[in-house]
C-alpha cells in the first residue's frame, strides 16, 4: 500500500517571503507563524493555517508577478506619481538613484527583482546630487526620478533637524523652492508639538473613562488571546500586524502597516479605542478604533495632510 502521508508532508513545504511581523502572506491566504523569524525568502513548513521557518531559501514565483519600475533611493522604490515604496530583499546597495524593477507580492509588498537598463539621466541626476545643485535646467529627466531626487534631500534635511519623518510626509514638499521648504520643517514642528499636547490630554480622559473589567471578561470568555484581537481589528481594513507591547495601565503599543508603510498606535487594551493614534488628528483621537484607524491614515495620505507624531 502507497503511504500518501509522505506526498502530503512534501506538498506542505513552501518557499515563500516574510515581511515582518507575526503572520505570513502566501499568494492565495494568510498564515500565522508559530516562531518569529527574521524577514526574508524561507522554506516554510505549513500546518493548517500555521507555519514555521524550517531553512532560508532562495526566491520563487516572482515570474508571474506584476512589474514595478522606478528609481531607487535610500532602501525605497519611487515610483510614477512620486509614490515612494519600501523595496524588499535587496541583496547589496544599488547606485543612488539606480533604475530598478521590483515585483508585486499578492500583500501589496514590493519585492526587488534586478536593475533595468538606464539612459544619461540617471548619471546627470547623480552628478547633480554630488555637486549639491538642483535640476533646474536638466531635460528629459523622468518624473520618478526627480521625485527620488527630492526625497533624497528632503530626507537629508529632516535628518538635519533631527526630525525623524515618512516619504507620506514629505510628498507635499516635493515641487517646494527652498524658501518654501523652510516654512514647512517650520509648519510640520508646530504641527506635531500641537498633536502630541492634545494627545496627552485626550488620553488622561480615556483612561478615565474605561470599562476594563466587562470588556476583559467578554474577550477570556471569547478564547481570544490580545494578539489575536488586534490582528482581527485590524485585518477588517487591510492592515497587519508587526508587533505588540503591553504598557502600564491596560495600554498596547501596536505597530502595524498600511500600504506598505510602518505606523505606531497607542490603545486601550479592553476597548481597542484608540489613545493615541500616532498621527495628528487635532483631538479626535478618542473618536477612533483600531479598526477604523488604518482607513484614517489612508484618507490622509490620499489628501497629503498626513503628519505622524510616533515613529517605530
Amino acid at each position: 500500500m502507497v503511504d500518501f502521508r509522505r506526498f502530503l508532508a512534501a506538498a506542505e513545504r513552501v518557499v515563500l517571503p516574510h515581511f515582518g511581523g507575526i503572520t505570513l502572506e502566501a499568494k492565495e491566504r494568510r498564515l500565522r507563524l508559530r516562531k518569529s523569524c527574521e524577514p526574508g525568502w524561507w522554506r516554510f513548513r505549513l500546518e493548517g493555517r500555521h507555519a514555521e521557518a524550517v531553512e532560508p531559501a532562495e526566491p520563487e514565483g516572482l515570474e508571474d508577478l506584476p512589474i514595478v519600475r522606478g528609481h531607487y533611493t535610500r532602501g525605497r522604490l519611487v515610483r510614477e506619481g512620486a509614490i515612494s515604496e519600501l523595496l524588499w530583499f535587496i541583496p547589496e546597495e544599488p547606485p543612488r538613484f539606480a533604475l530598478l524593477r521590483g515585483r508585486r507580492w499578492p500583500s501589496g509588498d514590493l519585492i526587488y527583482d534586478g536593475p533595468e537598463l538606464e539612459g544619461d539621466a540617471e548619471e546627470e541626476v547623480r552628478l547633480a546630487y554630488q555637486d549639491r545643485r538642483g535640476l533646474e535646467g536638466l531635460r528629459g529627466v523622468p518624473s520618478s526620478l526627480r521625485a527620488a531626487f527630492n526625497y533624497t534631500t528632503l530626507f537629508e534635511e529632516a535628518e538635519a533637524r533631527g526630525l525623524p519623518i515618512s516619504p507620506l510626509e514629505l510628498r507635499r514638499a516635493l515641487s517646494l523652492t527652498t524658501a518654501a521648504r523652510a516654512q514647512f520643517w517650520a509648519e510640520l514642528v508646530s504641527e506635531r508639538e500641537r498633536a502630541l499636547r492634545e494627545q496627552h490630554q485626550q488620553a488622561q480622559v480615556l483612561l478615565a473613562r474605561a470599562r476594563s473589567e466587562e470588556i476583559l471578561a467578554a474577550r477570556a470568555q471569547a478564547g481570544r488571546t490580545e494578539a489575536e484581537v488586534v490582528e482581527a481589528a485590524l485585518l477588517k481594513s487591510g492592515a497587519q500586524l508587526l508587533d505588540l507591547r503591553s504598557l502600564q495601565d491596560q495600554q498596547l503599543e501596536v505597530i502595524f502597516r498600511v500600504d506598505g508603510e510602518r505606523f505606531v498606535a497607542l490603545i486601550r487594551a479592553d476597548t481597542l479605542q484608540v489613545l493615541d493614534a500616532g498621527i495628528c488628528l487635532s483631538g479626535h483621537d478618542e473618536d477612533l478604533t483600531l479598526a477604523s484607524l488604518p482607513g484614517v491614515i489612508r484618507e490622509a495620505i490620499q489628501d497629503e495632510v498626513l503628519v505622524i507624531t510616533r515613529h517605530s
